[in-house]
């Protein structure tokens, strides 16, 4: 018998999400696995970043081998020294919210008043 499922990049944005959701909702003292799509640095920093405790290769090992591991962690060294980072935690689960939308400006009718129905409903022809 055979068994598959999904990984790799097709799942990278939903593992994200799971990822910061449970950082969220979990206790600190829990750790919180990141894997899904962890094919190069960045997207290991995005683990990170929105709380992973570490996080797991795994298709990209099947397509790469060994040497994927010491290309991430380079990518990832990279990208710290980028942003002036000296360790993971100076990042690790900081990962802000966005900033709220602007408030869009009223649509040209939205000051009009519903047409009167002089106190009978329109509903089923009433």
């Amino acid at each position: 018998s055979c068994y598959g499922g999904l990984g790799g990049a097709a799942v990278h944005a939903i593992a994200l999400g799971n990822v910061r959701r449970l950082r969220a909702l979990l206790r600190p003292s829990i750790a919180v696995i990141g894997c899904g799509g962890v094919d190069s640095g960045e997207a290991a920093f995005r683990h990170l970043l929105c709380g992973a405790s570490a996080v797991m290769v795994a298709s990209a090992l099947l397509h790469e081998g060994v040497g994927v591991f010491a290309r991430v962690e380079a990518e990832l060294r990279g990208i710290m020294a980028s942003k002036g980072y000296s360790a993971v935690a100076d990042f690790q689960g900081k990962l802000r919210e966005p900033a709220a939308p602007q408030q869009r400006a009223a649509a040209p009718c939205a000051g009009l008043a519903p047409p009167a129905t002089n106190g009978r409903s329109s509903v089923g022809g009433g």
